[in-house]
């Protein structure tokens, strides 16, 4: 099921969070609620998107289908957009890495697969200078 989709750094990085079963529709919620986070933005604006399923238990096979996850994506309109599409999945499945890795050609989003959040938020934040660096705390 799709938990929430939310800016993890205000229109910059999206995280999209799912657990349990993840149904076809739970994907195809999850992208136009992406589009319409993005609506207010420029067309050329660089936004990753965090992609955490972490939590699943299943996933639904027409998300397996490479067939199918084009057509929603065409569908969609998600094509043409810029950014680092990330995973966060402690044990991906292969098929779900193909399907993945050719979701992020389509899309023009570059890929990597994570197995932690943590993990996801340090890469972006090296990969993209141009991010708004988190608040650190000193204790002096």
């Amino acid at each position: 099921m799709l938990n929430q989709v939310y800016w993890e750094i205000q229109d910059r990085v999206m995280t999209m969070e799912f657990s349990g079963a993840v149904r076809t529709d739970d994907f195809i919620n999850a992208i136009e609620t992406a589009e319409s986070f993005r609506a207010h933005l420029p067309a050329a604006a660089t936004v990753h998107v965090i992609n955490d399923v972490s939590r699943r238990a299943a996933i639904d096979r027409d998300l397996l289908s490479l067939s199918e996850v084009t057509a929603l994506i065409r569908k969609h309109s998600l094509t043409g957009l810029n950014g680092w599409l990330v995973i966060v999945e402690p044990n991906p499945n292969p098929v779900l890495i193909f399907v993945a890795q050719t979701v992020a050609q389509i899309t023009h989003f570059r890929l990597r697969i994570f197995n932690s959040k943590a993990a996801a938020l340090r890469f972006l934040y090296k990969a993209d200078p141009l991010l708004p660096q988190p608040m650190i705390e000193s204790h002096d």
